[in-house]
């Protein structure tokens, strides 16, 4: 075959590589779009949750031990970024005198990620004989449990 013959297969294959290159650049640009939040970025939010949480109760048992009186909006912690446009909420609800309830929130460019958590104030135990376990010794301050709860918060057991 000649030259000229060889052009329509020519003009047809640089058709079809323009073709496959607009689609792929399409595609990578909903790619982009959509973001779907990434492993690392669920395991972060999940960590600043729990370490919320934590650093709560610990405000907890040191504002118990002092003269200062518990009050929810001392514990609630209402923005803080923990990642460019992640902001983490904590928000906590007096259940009952020994029970609290905590949900916190990370959310922002469009990830969201919930967790609601319940600790109760255990009595200290009685010394067990029959335990060969030794008692962690918690000088008088009660005892804290924190159980995470189900997504939707539902309380746990019940």
């Amino acid at each position: 075959m000649s030259r000229r013959g060889n052009l329509p297969l020519y003009l047809l294959l640089c058709l079809l590589l323009a073709g496959f290159m607009s689609g792929a650049i399409w595609y990578m640009r909903e790619a982009r779009r959509q973001s779907a939040a990434s492993l690392l970025l669920k395991l972060k939010a999940d960590y600043q949750m729990e370490s919320a949480i934590t650093m709560v109760m610990q405000k907890i048992r040191f504002l118990a031990s002092g003269s200062t009186s518990l009050t929810p909006e001392a514990l609630d912690l209402k923005s803080h970024e923990i990642a460019p446009g992640l902001v983490l909420s904590l928000l906590s609800h007096r259940l009952a005198t020994d029970v609290i309830r905590f949900e916190a929130r990370v959310e922002g460019h469009g990830f969201i990620r919930r967790l609601a958590a319940q600790a109760t104030c255990l009595p200290p135990a009685p010394a067990d004989p029959t335990v060969p376990l030794p008692e962690i010794p918690t000088a008088g301050r009660p005892r804290w449990q924190v159980e995470f709860l189900p997504d939707g918060g539902a309380d746990p057991g019940r």
